[in-house]
């Protein structure tokens, strides 16, 4: 891993979260960076290899990868199979002001720091669990009447999962 004075910030966010939902096949090579923002990755399916803060990660489909903000990080994507994912970026103060009382949203960020390991694997029951809850977040961040202009301001409730249930 470079020197932390090599490497870059990349990607800003301006709202509150974003959600991407990407399917790539083309080969590309990303180079070691960091965010500002928490960023939560769940693999949908390809071959890609994550290196979070010199610990590498062997993602397996519906693997969830949390990347905490200012943490240097890079995947590693084997182009002979189409790398799909869904990546959350998640703002610092949004997860402050979201959280309640004892009970912080960023809790799984903080733990997986302190534990130096950020990867999550689920059995099916759970994986099934989250692919609903993706798909109803997907689908509410497309109706243009939730959030202002459907940015998204606010997390349906239906989506909000304890962090306790995941850490």
């Amino acid at each position: 891993m470079p020197d932390r004075k090599e490497i870059n910030k990349r990607g800003y966010l301006k709202e509150d979260f974003r959600l991407f939902h990407l399917k790539d096949s083309r080969a590309q090579k990303v180079d070691y960076h960091y965010h500002a923002f928490d960023k939560l990755i769940l693999l949908l399916g390809g071959k890609v290899t994550y290196v979070v803060e010199g610990v590498t990660y062997f993602l397996q489909p519906w693997d969830l990868l949390l990347v905490g903000h200012d943490l240097i990080h890079r995947p590693i994507i084997d182009p002979a199979e189409p790398y799909e994912r869904v990546v959350i970026w998640l703002g610092r103060e949004w997860l402050e002001r979201r959280s309640d009382p004892g009970e912080a949203l960023d809790t799984c960020f903080d733990t997986t720091r302190e534990r130096g390991f950020h990867l999550l694997r689920f059995d099916a029951e759970r994986r099934l669990h989250y692919m609903q809850r993706i798909q109803q977040l997907e689908e509410a961040l497309r109706d243009r009447s939730f959030g202002p202009c459907g940015t998204g301001a606010s997390a349906p409730p239906a989506w909000r999962i304890p962090s306790a249930s995941i850490c």
